[in-house]
């Protein structure tokens, strides 16, 4: 598919990072404490950056937690669709976000499996929202494994999506590989005790709970709560 930006891993080195053969020149991401990022072209782009969370180093942080590939020239695109490794099948974060009013579940779902089918990843997709009547690992049916779009392993079955199990790696990177960082998540916690009226109220008064693209400890899925008037992401699992 011409035009796919596969942000795939990273590499470090000093005048840039080069990935796969010329693939995705990244710039240092700031809000990490370093110094500042250098270019393709040997310029100084950001004051403050360092290496990413991730030890990567190439990216542009942006205030929702956005980590994306630089803008230049140097950026190239990897044209074809990622491939599930092992037989695995993929989770990721929205790119996009929207309030609690998700139109239930079923809307939930049916918005993952629209961000999957633009990304070109095809698929039976799932979000994973909890609602008083029904917990998100009991809708998953697939046994696992799951891996982000970036080949990166997440967890080998659904008993490491347990509600006090923690995972293999953070569910940090959105749709097409872009990384999404402390980004809250729409997920009603693993018991479904907050969660914007079953998703299908935008309420300032309603709360939902929300998990967070930082962590790999139970708290991917339960870290906080917000007003269901306000936007987050949803965690799409390939079904």
């Amino acid at each position: 598919m011409a035009g796919r930006r596969w942000v795939i891993g990273a590499c470090v080195m000093l005048a840039g990072c080069n990935l796969l053969s010329g693939a995705a020149d990244l710039l240092t991401s700031p809000d990490d404490g370093g110094a500042g990022a250098v270019g393709a072209d040997g310029s100084t782009v950001a004051d403050e950056a360092g290496p990413g969370t991730d030890g990567a180093v190439g990216a542009v942080d942006a205030p929702d937690g956005t980590i994306r590939p630089g803008s230049d020239a140097a950026v190239d695109a990897l044209d074809a669709s990622p491939t599930r490794p092992d037989g695995g099948r993929f989770v990721f974060v929205t790119s996009d976000q929207t309030t609690g009013a998700l139109n239930g579940v079923a809307g939930a779902d049916a918005r993952c499996a629209s961000v999957a089918a633009a990304a070109g990843l095809g698929g039976t997709w799932m979000a994973w929202v909890t609602t008083t009547t029904s917990s998100a690992q009991s809708r998953l049916t697939s046994a696992g494994p799951w891996y982000l779009v970036t080949g990166t392993l997440v967890a080998m079955s659904k008993a490491e999506l347990a509600s006090f199990a923690m995972i293999e790696h953070p569910i940090d990177r959105d749709e097409m590989g872009v990384m999404r960082i402390s980004s809250p998540v729409w997920t009603g916690g693993p018991f479904g005790a907050l969660t914007c009226a079953d998703w299908s109220s935008a309420a300032a008064s309603t709360m939902g709970t929300t998990g967070s693209t930082q962590f790999a400890t139970p708290s991917w899925q339960e870290s906080a709560t917000a007003a269901c008037s306000t936007t987050h992401r949803l965690y799409c699992f390939e079904n």
